[in-house]
């Protein structure tokens, strides 16, 4: 068993997702079918790494020769609801402040993982905690309404901030849903508890 370069299976990943957009609009896609083109990934380039999904509540489990890791996926698009002759109505979801609070509170279970129960007892830390953050950028939501709004500078809570290391290890370039001409940008983060506090 080898080390999973995290950073090289995400850009298989997105690559996998880009080709993908062009025969399935982004409507389509959720968290789960990103989660498994990853796991897919992961798998293609690292056979023997054993992946555990939706494992105690975390997204993704794997184990590679440094031990186990958590994943977590944040997987955010804009929809809109059609009626029945295709004519745009509301948005389904979105972003705002809801959201933010949604995605900080994942940031706080990456940060409290050796603290429950599981963690404590196995007698083994987790050795990397990621966040993998995939979210559409539309002119036509503003403000607080678009995701680039929340995502783009991503600044956690002052109280958060104090108790995590949150470091984007990559960014990669936007790919275009021709369908929806919404952009979709993604980064991978790496979340380490504050020993400090």
């Amino acid at each position: 068993m080898i080390k999973v370069n995290v950073p090289n299976v995400l850009r298989r990943t997105w690559v996998q997702f880009s080709d993908e957009l062009s025969r399935t609009p982004l409507p389509h896609f959720t968290e789960s079918v990103f989660r498994f083109l990853f796991v897919r990934s992961m798998l293609e380039l690292y056979p023997d790494t054993r992946c555990e999904t939706e494992w105690q509540r975390c997204d993704l489990l794997f184990f590679d020769s440094i031990g186990p890791s958590i994943i977590e996926f944040k997987f955010y698009v804009h929809s809109r609801q059609k009626d029945f002759e295709g004519n745009h109505r509301g948005w389904k979801g979105g972003a705002g402040k809801k959201n933010f609070e949604e995605f900080c509170g994942c940031v706080q279970k990456l940060v409290n993982l050796d603290n429950l129960r599981w963690g404590r007892d196995c007698g083994v830390n987790v050795k990397n905690r990621y966040l993998i953050l995939a979210y559409a950028n539309t002119s036509e939501r503003k403000k607080e309404k678009s995701y680039r709004y929340w995502y783009d500078r991503l600044i956690l809570p002052d109280e958060l901030s104090r108790q995590v290391k949150m470091r984007r290890v990559t960014r990669l370039t936007d790919t275009l849903c021709n369908e929806t001409k919404h952009k979709m940008r993604c980064s991978l983060f790496r979340i380490e508890p504050n020993k400090d506090q």
